[in-house]
């Protein structure tokens, strides 16, 4: 199934408010009716996926590394560890561009690696590259 760039729904794990409301702003430039669920760390993203119906996925998850309780690499290995969690596609979106961090990401399963950009303007490129892929150009399993 297609999702709808007209109102995406982005799940995005994120403990920085300043980041969360830059992805945000970037989006909705890019897709105007981008909708978001927040969660500061891996531990609610996946408290919140645990009782989620498969047709309430979302289009993707951006997932940061370093976050309290539950960092990015935990998250991200019961998220496709998991049988009906593992296609959704999560894109590591991170300061760190540090080979380590990148091939352990790889190796647990995630779609794609990102280091956030310095900039507003590198945030709007970052979500225009993300919605031509993700949104316009993959294809996604059918959901429910």
């Amino acid at each position: 199934m297609r999702i709808s760039t007209s109102h995406p729904l982005i799940f995005v794990a994120e403990d920085d408010p300043d980041d969360r409301e830059i992805l945000k702003e970037a989006f909705r430039d890019v897709i105007l009716e981008t909708r978001f669920q927040f969660f500061e760390n891996g531990q609610k993203l996946l408290e919140h996926l645990s009782v989620l119906d498969q047709k309430a996925f979302p289009a993707f998850i951006l997932l940061d590394l370093n976050m309290p309780v539950m960092n990015g690499f935990e998250a991200l290995e019961v998220i496709k560890s998991d049988p009906l969690l593992r296609v959704i596609p999560v894109l590591i979106l991170t300061t760190s561009s540090n080979t380590g961090d990148i091939w352990k990401s790889y190796q647990l399963g995630t779609n794609s690696y990102f280091t956030k950009p310095r900039s507003f303007e590198g945030f709007t490129e970052l979500a225009r590259a993300i919605e031509r892929y993700w949104l316009d150009s993959a294809r996604l399993p059918v959901r429910g």
